[in-house]
């Protein structure tokens, strides 16, 4: 029998020596790195970028090839996974831009128990108010419900009073209150960019409880008559039209047939036919100064599965607004700020859970309650697309000059002064003319202030 010192040392040299070495995870800063290194594989392929998915020591990114193939490459620290039937051109570019990009791999600690993910719940009866609100909001909007607006206490910070050019910043902080898309809306429309503010007017009036201000505007814009809201509610942004005001249209259009009158009674027929066309481009002018409406695309309704996809959960959403990448849904989880963007696949199905559809996250797509908000939309996707639904994009606008919200002071004071400028100038432009023949006729009879005029004309040309 061998002694015991023997077996021990046996056991000591043959034992194969255990490698607990660390796991490698993606540190802070690790999106935009992989977004980067997307980027050079799409440039390097020739496939289109899709969804990028971050899970701790494993990155996943899909991309779409010009036949409409779908691939997907996933990498961690040590090993890259590539899709199958790859050729060896694409293999090796991959492998390269892998290589050449740095990525910032971190060693996860493995002091004590590893430190499981806590689980995320729906609360279910804020999911309910917030999917009652919304369709309430939706309701009043097609006037199948009166406006029942409520003071909704406190704004957010810098939302009391939203200036002009702030909506967008405002926008991604604080994307639960209406009225900073109502902001938006308004900048867009000032600007011409029509379909920009019905879009985000869209959103404003979809929100899960009722704004005045968003309500109105969206029906001054579609050209519909306006429900007068509940009693107590003022809006926020408009200040009312005075009655005088109102008026002015009317009180011009007399002042304009008086005129006319004098003028055929005292001053001859020459003179009421310039009155006359100076009335009619006043007229024309007054009329062409508001939008036609009926040119314009209202953003397509959404199936009941997108109106409140993320309600209940850990982030602040606001509804799905229309883009002209398809859809796109501002989140606030804690302080992360974060964008789902829902972009159309292509003209032939895919395989997987979303066929005909991508999803993307612009910003914090590492963080927990940001994944869980892109799986939860994922999930939403999935049963629209089921139903029969597609994304679509929003036109893109063609900037134009200023444009006032319609029935706003704002555009009762373009309008009358668009309708004075044109009759004004077309009288001040005849009088010009009739100034420069009869100083003509006096220059003519007048050798020497012939000459006076002409040397001063030659020192204001000097």
């Amino acid at each position: 029998m061998a002694p015991a010192w023997i077996g021990l040392a046996l056991l000591l040299v043959g034992a194969p020596e255990s490698k607990t070495g660390p796991t490698w995870v993606l540190g802070p800063g690790s999106e935009r790195a992989v977004k980067r290194l997307s980027a050079e594989i799409e440039s390097a392929t020739g496939w289109k970028a899709g969804s990028i998915r971050i899970d701790g020591e494993r990155v996943s990114m899909d991309f779409l090839s010009p036949t409409k193939e779908r691939h997907q490459v996933a990498l961690t620290r040590e090993t890259i996974q590539l899709p199958e039937g790859l050729s060896e051109n694409d293999a090796a570019a991959i492998r390269d831009r892998v290589s050449q990009t740095k990525l910032p791999w971190m060693a996860a600690s493995s002091r004590g128990p590893p430190v499981t993910r806590p689980a995320i719940r729906v609360d279910v009866k804020r999911a309910q108010v917030v999917q009652e609100g919304r369709a309430l909001s939706r309701a009043a909007r097609e006037g199948r419900e009166p406006i029942e607006a409520k003071p909704q206490g406190h704004p957010c910070a810098g939302c009391a009073e939203v200036r002009e050019g702030e909506a967008p910043r405002l926008i991604r902080a604080h994307p639960e209150e209406p009225r900073v898309w109502v902001q938006g809306a308004r900048d867009a429309w000032r600007r011409g960019r029509h379909h920009e503010a019905l879009a985000a007017l869209d959103v404003a009036t979809r929100h899960d409880h009722v704004d005045v201000d968003a309500m109105r505007m969206w029906h001054r814009l579609q050209g519909g008559s306006v429900a007068p809201p509940s009693a107590g509610v003022e809006s926020a942004f408009e200040e009312p039209v005075p009655a005088l005001l109102r008026a002015a249209g009317i009180l011009l259009g007399l002042a304009a047939l008086v005129w006319l009158v004098a003028i055929g009674l005292r001053c001859g027929r020459l003179n009421l036919a310039i009155a006359l066309v100076a009335v009619v481009l006043g007229a024309a002018a007054w009329s062409s100064a508001k939008l036609d409406s009926s040119e314009l695309v209202a953003p397509p309704a959404l199936p009941e599965a997108l109106e409140a996809p993320l309600a209940g959960g850990p982030c602040v959403s606001a509804p799905a607004l229309w883009s002209p990448q398809g859809r796109e849904i501002y989140i606030r989880c804690e302080r992360a700020l974060s964008r789902l963007v829902i972009r159309p696949l292509g003209a032939e199905a895919q395989e997987g859970s979303l066929r005909h559809h991508t999803i993307s996250v612009d910003g914090h797509g590492d963080h927990p309650e940001v994944r869980w908000s892109l799986d939860r939309l994922g999930e939403a996707v999935a049963r629209a697309e089921a139903e029969g639904w597609r994304v679509t994009t929003r036109p893109r606008d063609s900037p134009g000059g200023v444009a006032p919200v319609p029935e706003t002071v704002d555009d009762h004071e373009v309008r009358y002064a668009t309708a004075l400028i044109a009759g004004g100038v077309f009288v001040a432009l005849l009088m010009t003319l009739w100034m420069g023949w009869w100083a003509w006729g006096m220059l003519a009879s007048d050798p020497l202030l012939r000459r006076a005029a002409l040397l001063g004309g030659a020192l204001v040309v000097l």
